[in-house]
């Protein structure tokens, strides 16, 4: 995990010497995904403007230190007095702008928080001259500091070095806009930008664009709408595990990509990378990005391993007709060797059996194996009968395949289980090559009621949607049934509808008057160990 040594954005949060790592941690995290998508620049738009007007004109001129707002957020920095003005805005009603000739301008920005060591970030802006200017120029650069910095001169500010500038020859357009996107890598602890232009203008950084030339190279440029947000978090410097076989030693340096003015390991080591013995539990390395960045320290755990590979699974199994293809991890592993032959780590099985691999590795040759087993496929049938009594003691098994893995319906992981009494039981087998459910209906003390599902009200009212009664068998019993007969009555005990098919249903005419009706339920159906005749009656009511 990595830590950013920066003492602005952290500071001030704790009082104490000490700061427990969760605290950090938690900190990190949350400001990490707030500052993602937030913008940094302070009035990105410069829409908010109180000292618009106040001096006869319609924007307002920057001084040094001095905003158009307070408190402050776009402010001037030098002598020359950059401004808010109204002339030619890329949206909303203000635009910045700033000369850079004679008497060089700047926009100074209080950025909404600080910039985090290491993390990568994206400037976007749009940018055009002046409709009043005779030249357009190039490299616009942006400056980011610590604190709110002021120069007291005139000329352009070459002691500063921008972190991104607009590329040199691309010309800003004249009298509109061109939107910019830069990306730089923060030191660290930024919260502010300067903008504007850091270098002399010499031959070649400007291009006449006005109809006749007046004098020097008079160039304003106008600038909208900009924005500032994290686009990449900073990233890790080195593994935050370093495994190392007992007895060796192992290098590890800083990831690929990270570019750093100055290195400095735990063991005092200032070079790029580090060779670790075992000996230490943790190591660390602090990186300074350029000169003024805020060091940027991470820290690996070191876990010494003995030589024990687990390059294979201890068993795979084969299923009929197919070939077994398979890729072990070979992270840290080179030269592999399988016993039947290949030379690569990805290889078919050409049948079963013992088959070994062996391949260099840190801590020297290692060598795994694994047992490649034939494997059944699964008869659609996996219980040998569809019904049977109940009694005690009574214990359902079904066929064991090799790898198959049994899930019974009342929770039972094996081939065999001990049913707790009547009902349907259900069995999902799962194999190596595919998968079966099997279902056993166990008979005995079975109830009329609970042979079927009754309804008490139905509404026939034309509309297919529960306009007819009758039982219905639960599923799964449908085999026990042997007689069935439906009365209803009415209740002065007329009989309105008989039936013996127990898929035929009572449907009302419309004479039918909406009230409650009796029926009468008799059926003939086997139950361990007889068959049993059992009569049950109930209300239905007609809702119209």
């Amino acid at each position: 995990m990595q830590t950013k040594m920066n003492s602005v954005i952290f500071g001030n949060m704790f009082s104490g010497p000490f700061v427990h790592p969760f605290f950090l941690v938690v900190l990190m995290v949350l400001a990490g995904s707030v500052l993602h998508g937030q913008n940094l620049i302070s009035n990105p738009g410069f829409e908010k403007c109180e000292r618009c007007g106040m001096f006869g004109n319609s924007g307002v001129e920057l001084s040094l230190g001095i905003g158009a707002n307070d408190p402050v957020d776009w402010y001037g920095v030098t002598y020359g007095t950059s401004d808010f003005r109204p002339d030619q805005p890329n949206s909303g009603k203000y635009h910045g702008g700033f000369f850079s000739f004679g008497k060089f301008e700047y926009l100074g920005n209080v950025l909404s928080a600080p910039l985090v060591a290491g993390a990568e970030y994206e400037l976007t802006c749009f940018m055009g001259t002046r409709f009043d200017s005779e030249f357009t120029l190039d490299e616009v650069g942006f400056c980011f500091q610590q604190g709110l910095n002021t120069y007291p001169v005139s000329g352009p500010l070459t002691r500063l070095s921008p972190q991104v500038t607009t590329p040199d020859g691309d010309f800003l357009p004249y009298r509109s806009y061109k939107k910019y996107a830069l990306r730089f890598i923060a030191c660290g602890g930024e919260d502010h930008l300067i903008v504007g232009r850091f270098k002399e203008l010499s031959s070649g950084d400007t291009v006449f664009v006005g109809t006749k030339r007046t004098g020097p190279a008079i160039t304003y440029t106008m600038i909208d709408d900009l924005e500032l947000k994290i686009v990449n978090q900073a990233p890790d410097l080195i593994p935050d595990l370093v495994e190392i076989c007992r007895g060796f030693s192992r290098k590890i340096g800083l990831k690929t990509g990270i570019v750093a003015e100055r290195v400095i390991w735990s063991n005092g080591t200032s070079a790029d990378s580090i060779i670790l013995d075992g000996n230490d539990s943790l190591v660390w390395v602090e990186v300074i990005l350029s000169d003024g960045c805020a060091p940027i320290r991470d820290t690996a755990r070191i876990v010494v391993s003995d030589l024990s590979p687990n390059l294979l699974q201890d068993t795979v199994f084969l299923c009929p007709g197919q070939v077994f293809s398979i890729l072990p991890d070979s992270s840290g592993f080179m030269n592999p060797i399988w016993s039947h032959g290949p030379v690569s780590f990805k290889t078919e099985l050409p049948g079963p059996g013992l088959f070994y691999l062996e391949a260099d590795s840190p801590c020297g040759l290692i060598r795994d194996s694994v047992w490649a087993l034939s494997a059944d496929l699964l008869p659609a049938e996996l219980l040998s009968f569809e019904d049977t009594c109940y009694f005690d003691g009574l214990v359902l098994s079904a066929p064991v395949f090799v790898g198959a893995r049994y899930s019974w319906s009342d929770g039972t992981m094996e081939a065999e289980m001990k049913p707790k009494g009547p009902g349907v039981i259900y069995l999902v087998a799962t194999g190596a090559c595919n998968q079966v459910i099997d279902s056993i209906l166990i008979r005995g003390g079975l109830k009329l009621d609970s042979l079927f599902l009754i309804p008490n009200v139905f509404t026939p009212n034309g509309d297919r949607d529960n306009d007819s009664f009758r039982p219905i068998v639960r599923s799964g019993l449908e085999s026990l049934l042997v007689d069935y007969q439906l009365r209803i009555f009415n209740r002065w005990g007329k009989m309105l509808f008989e039936t013996q098919d127990h898929a035929q249903p009572w449907i009302p005419d419309q004479d039918t008057g909406t009230e409650t009706y009796l029926y009468q339920l008799k059926a003939r159906y086997r139950d361990c160990p007889i068959e049993r005749t059992s009569i049950l009656s109930g209300a239905v009511s007609i809702i119209r």
